[in-house]
Parts: C-alpha cells; structure tokens; sequence
C-alpha cells in the first residue's frame, strides 16, 4: 500500500514512465528479484505501458520530466 501511495504522488512529478519504473522495480525487489533485471524489465514495462495506454488506447499519460522526448 505505501508504494501505490509513493506511486500516487510521484505520478505528475515524474511522469507515468519513471513512477512506474520505480514502483515496479521496489515491488520487484522487494518479492526477491535480482535489482538488475528488475529495474530493466520495470523500465520496459513502464515504457511498454505507457504506448499501449497513450498510444494504442489514446488515454493520456503525463510525460513528467520525460517532456522533452519523442514518445
């Protein structure tokens, strides 16, 4: 619960890519994964995410400091 509420309010701040990559990679960590792979496959799951919902399914998703890239 303390990492949706970390989720929650990094969202606008950082963005939905990097607040996913972050949540998704505690979460990981914390059940036991490896730090590197977890932080490689939330990263690519935030990202993934992020085209399928902004893209694919045209729900907007803030960027945070990622504006100035091309997604």
């Amino acid at each position: 619960i303390a990492l949706l509420l970390v989720f929650a309010g990094l969202f606008e701040a950082l963005g939905f890519i990097l607040s996913a990559a972050l949540v998704g990679s505690c979460m990981a960590i914390l059940y036991g994964a490896r730090p590197i792979p977890a932080v490689v496959t939330a990263s690519l799951l935030g990202i993934g995410l992020y085209w399928l919902f902004d893209r694919a399914l045209d729900v907007p998703l803030p960027l945070g400091v990622l504006d100035f890239l091309p997604l």
